[in-house]
């Protein structure tokens, strides 16, 4: 069990060693298992709905697959049981399962978190980005006045500071960004 404070920590998790074939697209080692039933697992989605997406990622993605393991091993047993009966197997068909419906419409909510999350990272690069070319433009500015650079030198520090402290940017335009800032410096 591991005794952190997010939701996604409070899943109680055994770990197993296996050995997995060297082929095989898992790695070896450490491989974490969920032991609880279907509901519980819902009621964990739930919960994990209240955190961040990506402090949940992993553990929504471990309770995802519990689930459909658990649901896997039910709908071979409900086809075992009506091939039992006598019946063609063509004609077997899955019944609906609540809990099932529940972990969907509760994926697909987590999938749209997760997509605002995204986007707003990706717009805050972007701002981070248009800061970053002004403060580039004022350090133009400071340059091409050769006349007042030494007056200006103090001011052209403070700008190094600030763009140092702006945040990221898109990732295509952080070498870009560098270089110009570096050509500026020198």
């Amino acid at each position: 069990t591991l005794n952190n404070s997010s939701a996604a920590d409070e899943l109680e998790i055994t770990e197993n060693v296996d050995s997995v074939d060297e082929n095989a697209e898992e790695p070896q080692g450490q491989i974490a298992t969920i032991d609880l039933s279907k509901d519980e697992i819902v009621a964990e989605m739930e919960k994990l709905l209240q955190e961040k997406p990506y402090q949940v990622k992993d553990a929504v993605t471990r309770l995802k697959n519990a689930f459909a393991d658990i649901r896997k091993k039910e709908i071979e047993v409900e086809k075992q049981a009506f091939l039992d009966k006598g019946n063609e197997e063509a004609a077997f068909a899955v019944m609906d399962d609540t809990a099932e419906i529940k972990m969907k419409e509760l994926l697909a909510k987590y999938k749209e978190l997760r997509a605002e999350q995204l986007a707003a990272i990706e717009a805050e690069k972007q701002a981070n980005l248009e800061k970053k070319n002004a403060i580039l433009d004022e350090m133009r500015t400071i340059i091409a006045d050769v006349d007042n650079v030494n007056r200006q030198y103090n001011k052209f520090q403070q700008l190094q500071q600030d763009f140092k402290a702006v945040g990221d940017t898109p990732a295509e335009t952080v070498t870009s960004l560098w270089k110009t800032y570096q050509q500026l410096t020198e």
